[in-house]
C-alpha cells in the first residue's frame, strides 16, 4: 500500500487551530497515549462517539495527519455545512445500510496513504449504550485494507471547563482473523473484538499526555 506525505489543506489547518483554542479555553481534553497516532499512515482510527466534538478533538490531538472521517450523508444537505465537511475531507456515509460506496472511497483514501476515522456506533451514544450493536463496516474496511486499527475512547461528557479524557490504545490485532478470509464470521469477530477493546480502554490509568 502506498504511503505518501499529503499536502496540507489550509482550511483544515485553520479549523484545527481554531478548535485547538476552543478546547484549550472551554472544553479541555486530556489525551492519554496520543503518540500512538503519531505513526506513519495509512491507518484507521476507530472511536467511541458521544458528542459532536469527538472528531474535532481527535483531529486536534492527531497533529501529524489530516484525518478523513466517515460522516452521515445528512450533513451534506445544507450547502454551507456541505462546503465545510468537504473541505475537512469527510467521506459521506449512509448509516442505515452497508454503504459499499463509502467503503470503496475509504479504501481509496487509505491506498493514497491517508488516515481514516470511523465511529462504528453509527451515531452518538449515551455512555450506558456505548459499544452496543456496532456496525460491521469498520471491520470489513479494516480486513480489506489490512492497515493498523487504532482505538480511541472518550471518557466524560463535553461540558464547559470540565476535562474530558481521550484514551488512545494499541493497535487492535486481527491477523488471526485474516487467516480465515474476509466473510461475515470474521467481520463479526473483529467487531466484537473492537467493542471489547473500547470498553476496556477507558479504564486505563495512563498519565502520558
Amino acid at each position: 500500500m502506498t504511503t505518501q506525505r499529503a499536502e496540507r489543506s489550509p482550511f483544515y489547518t485553520f479549523a484545527r487551530i481554531v478548535m485547538g483554542i476552543v478546547f484549550a479555553l472551554i472544553y479541555p481534553v486530556r489525551a492519554h497515549n496520543k503518540e500512538r497516532m503519531d505513526r506513519d499512515a495509512p491507518f484507521i482510527i476507530v472511536s467511541s462517539h458521544s458528542s459532536m466534538l469527538d472528531p474535532m478533538a481527535i483531529a486536534v490531538k492527531c497533529k501529524r495527519h489530516e484525518i478523513r472521517f466517515l460522516g452521515k450523508k445528512e450533513l451534506t444537505q445544507h450547502p454551507v455545512v456541505r462546503w465545510l465537511v468537504n473541505h475537512l475531507h469527510m467521506i459521506t456515509l449512509d448509516r442505515h445500510a452497508t454503504d459499499i460506496g463509502a467503503i470503496r472511497a475509504a479504501l481509496d483514501v487509505l491506498k493514497q496513504g491517508h488516515v481514516v476515522g470511523i465511529f462504528p456506533e453509527g451515531g452518538r451514544r449515551k455512555p450506558e449504550n456505548a459499544m452496543k450493536d456496532l456496525e460491521n463496516g469498520v471491520s470489513l474496511l479494516t480486513l480489506r485494507a489490512k492497515v493498523p486499527l487504532i482505538p480511541v475512547h472518550f471518557r466524560g461528557p463535553f461540558k464547559p471547563f470540565r476535562t474530558v479524557h481521550m484514551y488512545v490504545g494499541e493497535p487492535i490485532a486481527y491477523g488471526d482473523l485474516l487467516e480465515s478470509g474476509i466473510n461475515r464470521a470474521t467481520c463479526d469477530a473483529l467487531t466484537d473484538r473492537i467493542a471489547q477493546t473500547m470498553l476496556s480502554l477507558g479504564s486505563e490509568n495512563v498519565e502520558n499526555t
